[in-house]
């Protein structure tokens, strides 16, 4: 099958850019070929197709010009139609990341000119929320789910400003118009409660099917041992639950380790800097991030925002580490409470303490079960087989 492959950028600068091109790399080593489309940077990976990655807006220089690029990338569509254009053989499907922003809705019109069918992954609200968070303030939000972007431009969603919070409400507006619901033909949504969200803001059932991350079980070794410490990996961020996590630890006899970065990492320092059994290691990545979890009883996830599929769930979980998670968005979905892990109510201090207590007592019995579920529903080889079908699904049904 011969795979376009589209989205903001060729490396790695967030989740979705990491989806996009590990998912790229799975299809071409099972072989499929794999066409990259993204903008242009200077820090993309090389690639046979980069001649036809077209410009995106520069943030730092806006101007009128480069603003309705921002809403409607002609650039971008032209890249496009000649890249389609010199295939030999026609482009089978079309699998769009987030492509909005920096490539528009004019890819889509340039996809469908060449009937290509398009299936799109959705890593985050962005077709309910124009700030694609939901969040406001530090809360959850769904003002704006109806569609009537007003309340992103009065809430000053967007750095808290008018300008920039009217440009994202127009901007939601525009490609609705202009039809990015109605032009692709199969969404995948990365959780089933973000498969609701989606429903709420006016996207078709038919059109919605879902697909949990993958994590590459195979780069994973799990073993039944621990250190006697919890961990908390991701992003430091007041709604991440920091403030719940740490209130849980202050009257725990357990220890706990902190790794990361964010916003909130000074309050974080300032509340733990008198609590002897909670550590902060800094930022970690790669082998070295991968010992601490491996070494840690449990995986905590304290959110208190809606999200999606997280993968520190999926690696901790692909090393066999039990994960206590917030019972709100996707989270509850990847951990089967009381059997590889607990589900706690969001902010609720006395009951993730409970789970604290009790996850020591089934460590080992969890840390099995949790490394067979990570195997059996989001390995790379169940991801495939799903995202096959799927394609063949959006390819039988364009059209109608």
């Amino acid at each position: 099958m011969k795979i376009l492959n589209v989205g903001h950028n060729y490396h790695v600068s967030g989740g979705s850019d990491r989806v996009l091109i590990e998912t790229g790399e799975l299809l071409a080593n099972n072989g499929h070929t794999v066409i990259p489309f993204c903008a242009q940077n200077k820090k993309n990976f090389n690639s046979a197709y980069s001649n036809f990655f077209p410009r995106s807006i520069d943030f730092d220089k806006i101007s009128i010009r480069s603003l309705l690029s921002f809403f409607y990338n002609f650039e971008a569509k032209s890249s496009l139609n000649s890249l389609l254009e010199s295939q030999s053989l026609a482009i089978d499907i079309a699998h769009l990341h987030i492509y909005y922003g920096k490539l528009t809705t004019s890819v889509l019109h340039s996809l469908k000119a060449h009937k290509v069918p398009i299936v799109q992954s959705l890593h985050e609200y962005k077709l309910a929320c124009p700030i694609y968070t939901m969040e406001l303030n530090g809360n959850v939000c769904d003002k704006c789910i109806k569609g009537n972007k007003v309340h992103c431009v009065l809430n000053k969603c967007k750095n808290s400003s008018y300008l920039q919070s009217m440009v994202m409400a127009t901007e939601s507006y525009i490609s609705r118009i202009l039809g990015d619901v109605r032009n692709v033909d199969l969404f995948l949504s990365v959780s089933e409660f973000h498969k609701t969200i989606m429903l709420k803001a006016g996207i078709p059932n038919e059109k919605l099917k879902v697909l949990h991350n993958f994590v590459d079980t195979d780069k994973y070794k799990a073993e039944c041992t621990h250190q006697n410490h919890f961990l908390y990996f991701g992003r430091i961020e007041k709604l991440k639950g920091l403030d719940t996590l740490i209130s849980a630890f202050e009257k725990s006899k357990h220890k706990l380790k902190i790794i990361g970065g964010g916003a909130y990492l000074s309050e974080v320092l300032k509340r733990i800097s008198t609590i002897k059994n909670i550590e902060y290691e800094g930022f970690k990545q790669g082998k070295e991030l991968m010992n601490y979890i491996s070494n840690a009883t449990a995986v905590i996830v304290p959110s208190e925002w809606y999200e999606n599929c997280p993968m520190n769930v999926l690696e901790a979980k692909a090393l066999g580490r039990p994960v206590i998670g917030s019972d709100i968005g996707g989270i509850p979905e990847l951990i089967r409470n009381n059997i590889d892990g607990y589900v706690f109510e969001p902010g609720n201090v006395d009951k993730l303490t409970e789970c604290i207590d009790k996850v020591t007592n089934k460590f080992t019995e969890m840390s099995i079960l949790a490394r067979e579920d990570a195997v059996s529903r989001f390995s790379k080889v169940a991801y495939l087989e799903k995202l096959l079908a799927f394609y063949d699904l959006a390819r039988s049904t364009k059209g109608e």
